[in-house]
């Protein structure tokens, strides 16, 4: 997976991974014994969706308005990582994005890798599908008395 999509990757998952934890924070607040938490969460949530908001913006604001993205490349982009853009162009983005960055180039990449390995980790311990949705079991029905 070459760096492009890796970034792809991380900022598709952003709404994915705040709505599971907006349902992971709903699902707290049924739960007599975790009401202590609930603060604790809402920090934590508050925290984490401010800085993923940030992050969304300033690489929307790269790609879109200093990149000059057009917004089908740029939907593309954001839904797969730009997996279906041909080679060349995969290659022209890439040298215009490390153009642009400069010697931040580095600190980007590690950013897009790390938030990518987090999001992966928050996947499996909020037990969401691959596509960092919610899990729904269907329970069995039972006759009340």
């Amino acid at each position: 997976m070459s760096g492009l999509e890796v970034v792809g990757v991380v900022l598709g998952g952003i709404p994915l991974v705040i709505e599971a934890l907006k349902f992971y924070r709903d699902g707290i607040a049924t739960v007599y014994d975790m009401f202590k938490y609930l603060d604790t969460f809402d920090m934590i949530y508050v925290e984490f969706s401010t800085t993923l908001s940030r992050f969304l913006q300033e690489c929307e604001h790269l790609y879109r308005k200093e990149l000059e993205l057009p917004d089908h490349q740029y939907k593309e982009f954001m839904d797969n990582g730009g997996k279906q853009w041909e080679a060349s162009f995969q290659v022209e983005f890439e040298q215009k994005l490390r153009g642009k960055l400069g010697h931040d180039w580095q600190a980007y990449m590690d950013l897009s890798r790390y938030l990518k390995k987090r999001f992966h980790l928050l996947r499996k311990k909020l037990d969401l599908n691959e596509d960092f949705s919610v899990r729904f079991e269907a329970l069995p029905l039972r006759k009340h008395i």
